[in-house]
């Protein structure tokens, strides 16, 4: 077993499943974007708060060598813990990596998408009808969106016209006698 897993069983940490469902949740009832999991972010103590974990799990370090530089980093268990979840829901094409996002909309977070958001739904019990009528936005969605706003339009171009024009427009046309045919 690695270090990790010691830590995790000795800790009773959740499971990847369970962290990554909470975490799905979570993005939901956060309109479907979440920033990096960083010490005092709001969504850390969230989902901490989901699991009941007590200020001992939530503080516990994890000390790994860097091999490239030859030096011990120390990260906290359940800060590495969500991330290892955010990024197997990201490997499994259910929320957007921050690289992925930021390409999209200049912020590093993760983001649901769209098969992302029909898993969250089927967790909670909604009906996929009602899809379209909660404020969750997505990664496609978004990217319709960026594609829409960037998109070149004529310099004089109102859809909206203030003034109402009508035109008359006449036209010849030459009547030919039944018999043509």
């Amino acid at each position: 077993m690695s270090y990790e897993g010691k830590m995790r069983e000795e800790f009773e940490m959740p499971s990847n499943e369970e962290i990554e469902q909470a975490l799905l949740i979570s993005l939901f009832n956060h309109n479907g974007t979440i920033k990096e999991f960083s010490t005092g972010e709001e969504i850390v103590n969230e989902i901490a708060n989901y699991f009941h974990l007590n200020e001992n799990q939530r503080t516990i370090v994890l000390e790994r060598i860097y091999h490239k530089e030859n030096r011990i980093v120390k990260s906290p268990l359940w800060h590495r813990l969500l991330y290892r979840a955010a990024n197997s829901l990201a490997n499994k094409k259910l929320v957007s990596s921050p690289s992925t996002t930021y390409d999209l909309t200049n912020k590093k977070e993760w983001m649901l998408t769209e098969s992302g958001y029909d898993t969250v739904l089927n967790f909670l019990h909604i009906p996929k009808e009602q899809k379209e009528l909660l404020p969750v936005k997505s990664y496609e969605v978004q990217k319709v969106v960026n594609r829409l706003i960037e998109a070149p339009r004529q310099i004089n171009y109102h859809p909206i016209e203030e003034r109402k024009v009508s035109i008359t427009v006449t036209k010849e046309i030459s009547i030919r006698k039944r018999g043509f045919r």
